[in-house]
Order: C-alpha cells, then sequence, then structure tokens
C-alpha cells in the first residue's frame, strides 16, 4: 500500500536508489551514503517526505535546515516523482503534505480561533485536530495526549525570544 510521509532512517537505501535510477545516474546523493545523511539527516531525523509502497520509493522531497534555531530557516530541495498506477499525482500529494504541515504550525502561531484553519486548510475541524495530533506525536515524538501542537509551538516561540 503507498504511503506518503516523512522518511525515517531505515529508508535511506531505497532513497538512495531512486535518485540514482530515476533523478541521476550516479549522483552523489546515490552514491555516498555519508554524503547523504550529512546533507539530509539532522538530529537522527531524516529531511525529507517520501511516497513509498514497500521498498519502492514512488516520489521524493527533500528539505534543508539552515541552523540550529528551534524554529530554524529551511528550504525545499531534490523533488523528483515517478508514475504510480495507485496515484497518478503522487509527486503533488508529498509536496502538498509538507506545505500542509508547514502551513498548519504557522496557523498555530496567530491567535485565530482553531475554528477557523479548517477554511483556511480546506478541511474539518476535526481533520485539523488529527493533523496537529499526528505532528506532536509522529514529528515531535511526545506520546499521545501529553501535549498540543500549539502549546509545543509557543514555548518553542518563548526560547527563541
Amino acid at each position: 500500500m503507498l504511503e506518503i510521509r516523512r522518511a525515517v532512517y531505515q529508508d535511506i537505501p531505497d532513497i538512495m536508489r531512486f535518485i540514482g535510477r530515476y533523478y541521476k545516474k550516479n549522483h552523489i546523493l546515490a552514491r555516498d551514503r555519508k554524503f547523504f545523511e550529512w546533507q539530509y539527516v539532522d538530529r537522527g531525523k531524516v529531511n525529507m517526505y517520501i511516497a513509498i509502497d514497500g521498498n519502492k520509493v514512488y516520489a521524493i522531497e527533500g528539505f534543508v535546515i539552515y541552523n540550529d534555531l528551534d524554529s530554524p530557516d529551511m528550504t525545499g530541495s531534490m523533488w523528483k516523482s515517478i508514475r504510480c498506477e495507485e496515484n497518478t499525482m503522487v509527486g503533488i500529494d508529498v509536496d502538498q503534505l509538507l506545505q500542509e504541515e508547514i502551513h498548519l504550525c504557522c496557523l498555530y502561531l496567530t491567535d485565530l480561533p482553531v475554528s477557523y484553519f479548517g477554511c483556511l486548510l480546506g478541511c474539518k475541524r476535526d481533520t485539523v485536530y488529527k493533523k496537529a495530533n499526528r505532528i506532536v506525536e509522529k514529528r515531535m515524538g511526545f506520546p499521545h495526549g501529553s501535549t498540543s501542537l500549539q502549546k509545543v509551538l509557543k514555548e518553542l516561540c518563548v526560547k527563541t525570544n
């Protein structure tokens, strides 16, 4: 079954194989694992979103973090997809997941009521809460129900100011 998610460390060989096969043969990121990790692994997290089914990668979108701030500067990089029968828009879906998580975090830093987020993101309020919980639990590593995305982000803002 096709999954669209942030890559994990165990996905690196599959991603490197994808880069060498579909992005550019003999690309340094396909050949040099040490360089790949220098470019895309930060504090044990792989800075890449992927579409994958088993070991077959269908799309990648990397991002580069420029500094060690709690709210770092970053940019997207290396975005590539191949044909996927299960999802013909797989490359767009990988990009949208990355953007959606960034947008949701930005909205939580405003003083807007959460009930407005659904209109701004094009989904129901329950979906907004589920997405926020997924970010807190899967991306940030907090136990289920232990905190909220808004609380975590506000605390990070206080630390940086």
